[in-house]
């Protein structure tokens, strides 16, 4: 290498260097930022599955407002209760708890082939782990957040788990014969959080947390700083827990910790212990700024909080009220905000006589004197202690406090604990339906949760921002009257029919706007191949479509069908003849982005045309439409600002083909040339011939070539235009006349063209040369899309030479049959006009293609592109929902997917008739050094390590051993 060229490469390598050490530091200086304390964090989605009638996050809400208790009987389902039930206390082997808090359906239940698991490999998964996925994929949906938009980020995943109650059930001695390849990935805490990355592929932090019941909130707080370090733009946070083993109720009676009934009671008299209940919860969280940039939806705002521990406090679980004030405190100055700012405190709150009077008087000295009270409540006293996903239930809570101004109330706290000096504490249990008190500038809730091996984490959440109803850059709302397309789609049909069904309830539903229901559909949501479309301009119509459909009635409002790759769309632009009165003027009236682009042009032509586009294009009968100086540049724009339009809603060619005129718009969509350049081209070809004398005439024959030509032999006429089946003559007005009045009294049927000049004649001729000068000034880009020439049939390339061309193309025939024929195989023909003239010319004449058009005759033209929309979608297009108004709708409540479960559980071996019996113990849940739980899962735990162990054993020896018959 010269030296000259080995300097030249070190001061690049050189300059590379400083370029990154200078980005290297402001990544750094903004992870400093970010990590601030007190950055807010946007909770933008949440879903969640809890006790009783809790099945969704709402359907929670609405439990907690009424005041529900979920306690109920042990399910059949789940074990047979007797077997393990003894009413006195301490009984080796047996629990003494006849109630608990359990989901309305079936645990196993999980639809599998939704997430691409085999049926072996989802028998084996940890229903916990299943829950996680399908609340995951829930909490997405309640973001407006497509999960496919997640691929290849940085998003992260922060979860709480601690029950092995699915290894326990299945973990005995002769697991080693039974166990199979998703055994241990089935049963280990690590997969939870990793089934989510794995499934979302997303490449940031992924954690499981195991601190016992304040494991998901501890989860949550995790996220939280890892959003402030810049470590993920966004974060999965929650927690699960599933009753599924009656050894862990053993194992807690043992220790005395479970109420006998069920029942939590919070801070009430005769709480002697908590009542066991499962569920799950998962938040999506980003930063607030983020959040707001993205006009998502905010339930609430994470202000801060913090993580601590008991230390050594009067015994290994036993609590510390001086850890937890100190938890609490950190807590504020992180969130930087003072006591008397918190309203409402959700409270660890499990119904102990040892837990609640120190949590109380815990508050009591954090929060001081006040009035009024500081409230508290417990959302354990509902739905029993969630253990693991306790933090996430709690939270949910409080987002609801904060969010809707309104405390649900705390439940058999009727009388409160005489074991609490409430008298002398400014706390109050919150026992009914309490609306945020006005003395509070910002409503603002702490919730905490606490470890029963001491860790310790408490959080505040704040009230949503005010938010404005976001506008898309540029654009207007959508006029009342515009048609809208409602999408909706499944893997299977029966989950798509009760999606229907959903959705038709929730449109049913007084003050739905449709045009944000749609919106979050088309945006918010994956598409999934079964699929169904509805066009309609209100929620009530819409509803009613989708019910008589649901009853077996066709509407071509309502279109299904079944997506597979994404389709090949050619745009087919119509040419001279597809103008009509009043084109484009519904559009434009409606559509932002349509009507943008007809202004576009509009600016352009109105100098030279003395008159503006949009007074051509919507006046009723009005001859300067078929005038070519003006008929040409309303065609080109028309179909330039239905090509914006189609690209808006996220529709785009993959071939371009032009009739005649309407090669200008196809070369506008292929970027041959700018909007403005086309405008240009278009006004001087009309010009041009609009400046020719001779009276000329254009006309529509059915027939073939050969036989035109016949008819044309020795005339001064030329064929325009072959179409196929059908022809257009062109010439001297007389001489066509002549020709249509022959070929008539053959049975030759014909019809006049709507046109002033005509072209493809010799009669251009004595033009193409000043066009041809016009168009040698003009500067061509390379075809972005495959751009097929009507006039040779063959694609049109950056080699073109596209002054000679267009100046051929004026007078030439064109050969649109021969041209579609040469644009390949294509899945979809859209056509581009005001009129389907295209359409009803060559429909039949192509192979299975769809063929489709902008603009009916008959039929509204918002109506028209929605109708076509929805047909697009149901083929497999992925359309864009802000094209239809520009608005991005944060507010809207779209169903939840309904997935299609099967009960999977793993094979159960048979128990026997007694349990092994627990070590009784006598003393209190504060003085034993560890927990019987704990020895339970070490048990099942050794014996999963001894099976793996086997086996690697037995797989090296295989591998040892030489070939049989070597």
């Amino acid at each position: 290498m010269d030296t000259a060229r080995e300097e030249k490469y070190k001061a690049t390598l050189k300059a590379a260097r400083d370029t990154i050490r200078s980005l290297t530091e402001t990544a750094d200086s903004l992870r400093q930022r970010l990590a601030a304390p007190g950055t807010p964090i946007a909770v933008v989605g949440m879903a969640g599955e809890f006790p009783g009638p809790g099945s969704n996050a709402d359907a929670f809400r609405r439990m907690l407002l009424d005041g529900v208790d979920a306690a109920g009987a042990i399910p059949a389902a789940r074990w047979e209760h007797d077997r393990y039930y003894a009413a006195k206390p301490g009984t080796p082997g047996k629990y003494y708890c006849t109630k608990a808090s359990f989901l309305a359906r079936d645990p196993f239940a999980f639809d599998h082939e939704f997430f691409s698991l085999t049926r072996a490999e989802a028998e084996m998964m940890d229903p916990q782990q299943r829950l996680l996925l399908t609340q995951s994929h829930h909490a997405l949906e309640d973001a407006g957040i497509p999960p496919s938009s997640l691929q290849q980020t940085d998003a992260g995943v922060f979860l709480g788990i601690s029950s092995f109650d699915h290894l326990m059930s299945f973990a005995t001695p002769d697991l080693q014969t039974r166990a199979d390849p998703y055994t241990l990935t089935g049963a280990s805490f690590n997969s939870a959080c990793g089934r989510l990355s794995y499934w979302y592929d997303i490449h940031g932090p992924c954690m499981t947390f195991d601190t016992a019941c304040s494991s998901s909130l501890v989860a949550v707080l995790t996220a939280v700083e890892s959003l402030r370090k810049g470590d993920c733009p966004l974060a999965f946070a929650g927690g699960v827990n599933l009753l599924l083993s009656p050894l862990s109720f053993v194992a807690l009676s043992a220790i005395h910790a479970l109420s006998a009934d069920g029942w939590c009671r919070a801070f009430g008299e005769g709480a002697t212990g908590f009542g066991r209940g499962e569920g799950c919860g998962i938040v999506i969280l980003k930063r607030l700024d983020d959040a707001l940039e993205a006009g998502d939806r905010i339930h609430a705002v994470i202000l801060g909080g913090a993580i601590g521990h008991d230390g050594q406090s009067a015994g290994f679980t036993a609590p510390s009220g001086v850890a937890q004030q100190r938890v609490i405190e950190r807590a504020m100055r992180d969130a930087r905000i003072t006591p008397g700012e918190v309203g409402y405190v959700e409270t660890h709150g499990t119904g102990t006589d040892l837990g609640d009077p120190m949590e109380a008087s815990s508050l009591a000295d954090t929060f001081g004197k006040r009035t009024p009270n500081l409230l508290i409540g417990s959302v354990k006293s509902n739905i029993g202690h969630l253990e693991a996903a306790a933090g996430m239930a709690a939270l949910f809570k409080a987002v609801f406090a904060v969010r809707d101004g309104e405390i649900p109330p705390s439940l058999h706290a009727e009388t409160p604990s005489s074991k609490i000096d409430w008298q002398a504490l400014p706390i109050t249990v919150c026992r009914e339906c309490t609306p945020w008190a006005d003395s509070y500038p910002r409503r603002i809730a702490g919730v905490s949760s606490f470890g029963i091996s001491g860790t310790l984490a408490h959080l505040l959440v704040a009230a949503p921002p005010e938010r404005t109803t976001r506008t898309g850059a540029g654009t207007q709302p959508p006029a009342p009257s515009d048609w809208r397309v409602l999408p909706l789609s499944a893997r299977n049909d029966e989950s798509l029919a009760r999606l229907t069904a959903s959705v038709t309830s929730r449109l049913n539903e007084p003050g739905q706007p449709l045009a944000d229901l749609c919106d979050k559909a088309t945006s918010g949501r994956d598409h999934f191949p079964r699929r169904i479309a509805l066009c309609a301009c209100d929620a009530p119509e819409a509803g009613t479509a989708f019910a008589a459909h649901a009853g077996g009635k066709r509407s071509r409002e309502v279109i299904t069908g079944t997506a597979g790759k994404r389709p090949r769309i050619a745009f087919l632009f119509s040419g001279q003849g597809s103008q009509s009165p009043g084109m484009g003027q519904t559009l434009y009236q409606t559509n932002p982005v349509f009507r943008e682009t007809i202004n576009a042009c509009d600016r352009i032509a109105a100098r030279p045309l003395g008159v503006s586009l949009c007074e051509i294009m919507f006046a009723g009968a009005d001859e300067r439409l078929n005038s070519t100086r003006f008929t040409q540049p309303v065609i080109y724009a028309m179909g330039a600002a239905l090509t914006d339009l189609w690209r808006s809603l996220g529709i785009r060619p993959t071939v371009v083909l032009g009739h005649s005129i309407g090669e200008y718009a196809a070369a506008y969509t292929a970027q041959v040339v700018t909007l403005e350049q086309g405008m240009e081209i278009v006004l001087e070809r009309a010009r041009l011939a609009d400046s020719i004398t001779t009276p000329g005439r254009m006309a529509a024959v059915l027939t073939d070539e050969e036989t035109a030509r016949g008819y044309l032999e020795g005339t001064d006429a030329d064929l325009a235009a072959v179409n196929g089946n059908n022809v257009t003559l062109t010439g001297p007005a007389e001489t066509v006349a002549a020709l249509c009045a022959k070929m008539w009294a053959a049975g030759i049927a014909f019809r006049d063209m709507p046109v002033s000049q005509a072209f493809h004649s010799r009669l251009i001729e004595p033009v193409l040369g000043d066009f041809d000068r016009f168009l040698r000034g003009q500067t061509f880009g390379t075809p972005a899309i495959r751009f097929v020439s009507a006039m040779t049939a063959a694609e049109l390339t950056g080699q073109t030479n596209w002054p000679s061309y267009w100046t051929e193309q004026m007078r030439q025939t064109v050969r649109f049959r021969k041209a579609l024929d040469a644009i390949g195989p294509v899945d979809i023909y859209l056509e581009i006009g005001a009129s389907p003239t295209l359409t009803s010319l060559c429909r039949t004449k192509t192979d299975s293609g769809r063929w489709l058009f902008s603009q009916g005759p008959g039929v509204p033209a918002g109506k028209q592109v929605a109708l076509t929309l929805a047909r697009l979608y149901t083929e497999g297009c992925t359309l864009n929902g802000s094209g239809m108004g520009g608005r991005r709708s944060a507010d809207a409540n779209l169903p939840l997917y309904p997935f299609h479960e099967t009960v999977l559980r793993p094979p159960q071996p048979d128990l026997p008739a007694t349990t092994p019996p627990v070590p009784a113990f006598t003393g209190t849940a504060g003085d034993t050094p560890t927990s019987a739980i704990m020895d339970l899962q070490a048990r099942a735990l050794n014996r999963l390590f001894e099976w793996q162990r086997q086996t690697l054993d037995r797989l090296q020896r295989e591998h040892q051993e030489p070939p049989s018959g070597s």
